[in-house]
């Protein structure tokens, strides 16, 4: 059930999957009403959506293309946490609604929990405990490995992979990077091609983020270029790993072991436990070889605070200054404030569109600067346009009328 509905003509923020009170007190403070609720039925939420200016999500609600289609006057969507997933983002730029996530905002969590799977299963800590659970005494059985002196690989290194680089320091440990992009590199941790981090490294961890290049990137030929006997850890994305190809490397020893967070389904179905090849060798598990949790890394309650408002501070910056986030499915623009209003008009990237946008602002107010960009040629575009004084009712309907425009937004 929805809460805290108020009536009037303010902008509405609807927060679903957690995003808690933090996230609130900052769209209150901004003149926002907010709504917080765990969960709402979709076809609950489908009626109610298009009361609302901005909808945050964590990962459970799915932003699609038909809530999408009911959140009529939707401008912004925005997710807590890396990555996009769960949201159509390609049609979400076709309806002109900014949709953006919070990179970086749990990756200190993200990155404690790398720490611990891998000094887990480095220590054996995980069969130990199961021995234990099953009153059986395997201290002899658990003879581990230190981390000290060892090489970590970290494929991916953006902010979790930076963070977890960081937190690595004191473990005395050498530290390899590799990432498709060259800016990404830190003047101290070494930047090296792929194949030379696999061969090379006692624990590699994935740090990627979902795209057709990644998806099933570890195949049988990427494992098969590992140092023998290493450890894998993703906390990536489940759809990165080919899963018949880890569990056959663990069975012939090429992988000592396998520790993940996330997968392919989430949270699986009863289908997925039952065809997946991580659940058909239990032995592995017990053995503290193949360690799953239910991706749980970024659920720290200062992770939660910290992912509720980085999105909320980046949803208020759009919906109250019309500054669009870095990151989001839009271009973002430098174009400092220098009026009383904003108006962002969305349209085709076609000969003219912008001209007939100005043309009509003209019409009605003094224009102090303009700004056009586009996500791609021929795709979707949006003009910037800063005017002294007050957006009229009437010169916000003109623009909406304009033929070819998408979407208006007014900040």
């Amino acid at each position: 059930m929805l809460s805290n509905v108020k009536e009037g003509g303010l902008m509405k923020a609807l927060l679903l999957d957690g995003l808690d009170g933090v996230a609130a007190n900052i769209f209150e403070a901004a003149g926002i009403e907010v709504t917080l609720a765990k969960t709402i039925d979709r076809p609950d939420l489908l009626r109610q959506v298009g009361a609302y200016h901005f909808l945050g999500v964590r990962g459970a609600t799915k932003i699609d293309r038909e809530l999408l289609d009911a959140a009529t006057t939707l401008v912004a969507v925005g997710r807590g946490g890396a990555g996009m997933n769960g949201i159509d983002v390609d049609y979400a730029t076709q309806r002109g609604v900014v949709a953006f996530n919070t990179p970086g905002a749990n990756a200190e969590s993200v990155a404690e929990c790398v720490i611990g799977v891998i000094l887990d299963a480095l220590h054996r800590l995980h069969k130990g405990s199961t021995g234990m659970a099953q009153h059986t005494w395997l201290k002899k059985q658990c003879n581990g490995n230190s981390l000290r002196g060892r090489t970590v690989g970290v494929v991916g290194f953006g902010y979790v992979g930076k963070w977890l680089a960081r937190l690595l320091e004191p473990f005395g440990v050498r530290v390899l990077s590799y990432d498709i992009n060259p800016t990404a590199e830190l003047p101290w941790v070494p930047f090296v091609p792929l194949p030379a981090l696999l061969a090379e490294s006692d624990v590699v961890s994935l740090h990627l983020p979902l795209t057709s290049s990644t998806r099933g990137l570890v195949n049988a030929d990427f494992l098969n270029q590992l140092k023998p006997g290493a450890l894998l850890v993703n906390f990536a994305r489940g759809e990165l790993i080919d899963e018949a190809a880890v569990v056959a490397a663990l069975a012939t020893n090429q992988l000592f072991g396998y520790a993940t967070d996330v997968y392919p389904q989430e949270p699986p179905t009863a289908e997925y436990y039952a065809a997946s090849p991580l659940f058909s060798r239990p032995e592995l598990f017990t053995d503290g070889r193949l360690i799953m949790t239910p991706h749980l890394a970024a659920s720290s309650e200062e992770a939660q605070q910290t992912v509720s408002e980085a999105l909320a501070k980046r949803a208020v910056a759009y919906l109250k200054e019309g500054k669009i986030p870095w990151g989001a499915n839009f271009p973002i623009f430098y174009l400092a404030s220098v009026a009383d209003a904003r108006l962002i008009v969305f349209h085709p990237d076609e000969q003219g569109m912008e001209a007939a946008v100005l043309g009509e602002v003209k019409g009605f107010a003094n224009i102090a600067a303009s700004i056009n960009q586009r996500v791609a040629p021929g795709g979707v575009a949006y003009t910037v346009i800063d005017v002294d004084g007050a957006l009229s009712r009437e010169l916000i309907n003109r623009v909406k009328h304009l033929p070819g425009v998408i979407a208006v937004h007014c900040a």
